[in-house]
């Protein structure tokens, strides 16, 4: 059972002794839209049997889109698919 987690307790040792290295990630050219997925939500069994699942409030999913492909200074804060971790800045 300790070999299935033998990465992920890696990861975290990796992470405690701040040698954890960011990974070098596959870029992407598409891009995801609002429209489609509004469009994969409509497709959901879920949508079909409930009046309040997936109501958007505020532009709340539209917002989120957006904040994938957020950049700073001409650059993207998020660089791969698999980065999860953002890059943060400190404005002086």
């Amino acid at each position: 059972m300790l070999q299935k987690y033998t990465k992920s307790l890696d990861l975290l040792d990796d992470y405690d002794h701040k040698t954890l290295t960011k990974p070098k990630g596959n870029i992407s050219n598409e891009k995801i839209t609002y429209k489609s997925c509004i469009d994969i939500i409509k497709t959901l069994k879920f949508h079909e049997k409930s009046d309040i699942f997936a109501i958007e409030r505020d532009k709340g999913l539209e917002s989120i889109i957006h904040n994938i492909y957020q950049t700073f200074d001409g650059k993207d804060v998020y660089e791969s698919v698999e980065e999860n971790q953002p890059t943060f800045y400190i404005l002086v």
